[in-house]
């Protein structure tokens, strides 16, 4: 009796899983055909940093002392993190977000083998 409905809720949250994905395909494909990617990326980049920096409004002086430290780490992961998202953002200009979706899970594997 147990095993039927863990088996329910199973099958509940895959369907789920596959509508909220298959909306957030769509709303990510129209966002990016309407609106500038760089408009895009600078949105997204502001309420991260706002997001983030409530959450760790607690710990301020403690991140502040580790970003003094490591300036010039942050400044390349910052670099290379900002390139890479333009870079993605661009291709989504280009591409559907299911074929990005696929060709970007895929190369996980393959960049994790590599590396």
């Amino acid at each position: 009796m147990t095993k039927k409905k863990v088996l329910s809720k199973g099958a509940i949250y895959i369907v789920s899983y596959v509508l909220i994905s298959a909306i957030s395909h769509v709303f990510v494909n129209h966002t990016t055909r309407s609106i500038a990617p760089t408009v895009t990326l600078f949105y997204t980049s502001i309420f991260t940093i706002i997001f983030f920096s409530i959450v760790n409004l607690g710990e301020l002086t403690k991140n502040i002392l580790l970003v003094k430290e490591n300036k010039k780490l942050i400044l390349w992961l910052n670099l290379l993190n900002a390139i890479i998202w333009f870079v993605i953002f661009f291709s989504l200009k280009v591409l559907s977000p299911a074929v990005f979706a696929c060709l970007f899970l895929g190369a996980i594997p393959i960049n994790t083998l590599l590396i």
